[in-house]
């Protein structure tokens, strides 16, 4: 799984997303629930263009036989 973090990226109200108010709280619990299996993941962040560098790098060692931790 790859979760991106809330910080430094203003809630957008797009229709889909829950409200702004339950942002965090809903992010530690998916934080929580990620933490709590055996399935990988990874957190990105930064600016959009960083986020697109750090999960196309993760799926790229992934196919590569490689291990995203």
């Amino acid at each position: 799984y790859l979760l991106t973090d809330i910080s430094g990226v203003p809630f957008v109200d797009d229709g889909l997303r829950d409200s702004a108010h339950i942002r965090a709280g809903m992010h530690s619990r998916f934080v929580d629930c990620l933490s709590g299996q055996r399935t990988p993941w990874a957190m990105i962040s930064g600016d959009p263009d960083a986020r697109l560098a750090q999960a196309t790098l993760l799926i790229d060692d992934i196919f590569s036989g490689g291990n995203a931790d």
